[in-house]
């Protein structure tokens, strides 16, 4: 994979979108957040195009989305902009969003994160109010190498389960690499470059360098998409403002929602890059 990869997904382990709504709500609203029904409108969509950057970092002071999107094996997805804000802690809370809508419906959810294809992150979350986070993310700052916002990272290095049963063959498929593989890796590569060189490369060589060089993170999200995305373009989501002023009657039909929030006062006040948007 020569290309940097993110991504931002959670997981709610409950098929009610309902049920998970109501509670979302009921968590937001205590914070401050107002549920509104119509976007705004002061730009025609081509301009949203054209202009996304832009136009975003001023909608972001008027307009919060979490997406639900059903999911395979009994999972809900989850997306949100900003990205990663439910893995954040309101203001004066010890648990982070994501914590307090398992205990609230009685069920474990994970979010997973992915930054520039290599790192990872994996913040879990049961029924009863524990949390567990293990991978690592690209800092630069010592101080913040040990945690994932405001929670500790428990195992660092590598990122695996501990708090969610996953099937063996998830495990197997999130087994970060061994140092020992990487070196194999490393020299059928060295082969496949000279073939490459030669004029001898075929489609499936390429193909074969392609997946060796596709990274511990990359493997991680492919393995959980296929298990719990159900093949759904939601997994990956980009733009996600652009999608609910172009593609909301698509995602009912798909079997998702989007639900609009107004932040608080409060958060106007935030440095949007550092305080509120995912930072990793």
């Amino acid at each position: 994979m020569l290309y940097d990869y993110w991504n931002y997904t959670s997981c709610i382990n409950n098929e009610n979108q309902s049920l998970i709504e109501a509670s979302l709500l009921n968590i937001l609203e205590k914070e401050g957040f107002t549920r509104v029904y119509e976007l705004p409108k002061n730009f025609s969509i081509d301009e949203l195009n054209a202009n996304y950057r832009k136009i975003t970092k001023q909608l972001l002071k008027q307009l919060w989305i979490i997406g639900l999107f059903p999911g395979a094996s009994g999972w809900t997805i989850m997306k949100t902009q900003p990205n990663e804000f439910m893995c954040r802690r309101p203001k004066n809370s010890t648990k982070p969003r994501l914590s307090k809508l398992g205990t609230k419906i009685n069920c474990k959810a994970f979010h997973w994160g992915v930054y520039s294809s290599s790192f990872g992150i994996l913040l879990e979350v049961d029924e009863k109010g524990g949390i567990f986070v293990s991978g690592c993310h690209d800092v630069t700052d010592k101080r913040e190498r040990n945690f994932f916002y405001q929670e500790k990272i428990n195992y660092g290095e590598a990122w695996k389960f501990h708090l969610i049963d996953m099937p063996a063959h998830i495990i197997e498929a999130i087994e970060p690499t061994s140092e020992e593989e990487w070196e194999r890796k490393e020299a059928r590569l060295d082969e496949l470059l000279a073939l490459r060189e030669q004029g001898l490369g075929t489609f499936d060589t390429f193909a074969e360098e392609e997946k060796l060089m596709t990274s511990d993170g990359i493997k991680t999200d492919q393995a959980l998409r296929q298990y719990i995305g159900n093949s759904s373009s939601y997994w990956g989501m980009r733009r996600m403002y652009y999608k609910a002023y172009t593609k909301e009657e698509q995602i009912k039909a798909d079997g998702g929602r989007l639900l609009y929030f107004q932040p608080p006062e409060y958060y106007h006040q935030l440095d949007y890059l550092s305080e509120i948007a995912a930072k990793y």
